[in-house]
């Protein structure tokens, strides 16, 4: 087990780098400058030397190999640069402020959407063709099939415009929280719930849950030791990546309920050109979807013992 951790670590180090000389060099190749001087009317209230001194000071006058490996030198090390949209403060400074708020938006909006739609995909699978599994399938349905800024229109229209319950924007207090982890977790849930559903008949099927019910097993003992056990790889498998999306936050959700999370930072990052920012919310998106994957793989071998790493 733990030579196996040992070369997938390895390997997402090999991973981490590929993705940092891809979108370094992507970021590179895109039309535009960081600092505005592409614009002739910006461009002409700089002078020579200023422009200079501006280049200079975030290393945009060297050669791009050269800059990848200065920007690599720095990241290592814990300092991810200067940002070009918010001159002068460090990225690492910036995303100290706005990861915590998109880490518990997304955790919360993770933790309530896997649980219950585990729940509601077991309760579908075990009154399977009936209305209860109609209606939570409707639900699931629903789920995926509305987007995610229509949702949040239809809830602010309802909750904060007529009835006046919840307020639109900002975060911080719970009634602000209710609104955003409802539109965030919604998708997921429904998700889960499908890949419950499944999973779960087509173990119910198996040889080995018609001998437990023979033995004389309470139902609910067969469901939740020899069903679901079994039935939770395929909805850990989607549980993993969809949790590292969910913590680094959603363009769409903190953009309309104006969350100050990375989500936003990530936007005016990819605006600006601020490199430096570019950089840092990939590389730690990428490792978070490595260390999600991993754990995924790991919780294999511990929920099923068939399974074993060599």
């Amino acid at each position: 087990m733990w030579q196996y951790i040992a070369r997938r670590i390895i390997q997402a180090f090999i991973t981490l780098l590929v993705l940092s000389v891809l979108t370094f060099a992507i970021s590179k190749l895109t039309p535009g400058n960081p600092l505005g001087l592409d614009d002739p009317e910006n461009a002409a209230k700089i002078t020579p030397e200023m422009r200079k001194q501006l280049l200079e000071h975030y290393n945009l006058d060297k050669p791009i190999p050269v800059q990848y490996v200065l920007w690599f030198t720095h990241f290592i090390r814990g300092d991810f640069g200067l940002s070009l949209v918010y001159r002068n403060e460090h990225v690492q400074n910036i995303l100290a402020r706005a990861w915590p708020i998109s880490a518990e938006l997304g955790l919360t909006a993770a933790t309530l959407a896997i649980t219950l739609g585990t729940i509601l995909g077991v309760i579908a699978a075990v009154y399977r063709n009936t209305i209860v599994d109609y209606l939570s399938m409707l639900i699931a349905v629903a789920g995926v099939a509305i987007p995610s800024f229509v949702l949040a229109i239809g809830l602010i229209l309802l909750f904060s415009l007529t009835l006046h319950w919840l307020p639109v924007t900002g975060w911080g207090t719970p009634d602000r929280a209710i609104m955003p982890i409802f539109v965030l977790m919604l998708g997921p849930l429904a998700t889960t719930a499908r890949f419950t559903r499944a999973s779960m008949l087509e173990v119910i099927k198996q040889d080995y849950v018609r001998t437990a019910r023979a033995k004389g097993l309470p139902e609910r003992m067969v469901i939740t030791r020899h069903v679901l056990r079994n039935a939770l790889i395929p909805v850990i498998t989607v549980a993993g990546p969809t949790i590292a999306s969910m913590v680094t936050g959603s363009v769409f959700v903190e953009g309309i309920f104006t969350i100050p999370g990375v989500a936003n930072a990530f936007v005016n990052a990819i605006g600006g050109r601020d490199y430096p920012m570019i950089m840092a919310q990939t590389i730690i998106f990428g490792g978070l979807v490595i260390l999600a994957n991993l754990a995924v793989d790991v919780l294999y071998g511990v929920i099923d013992p068939r399974i074993r790493y060599s």
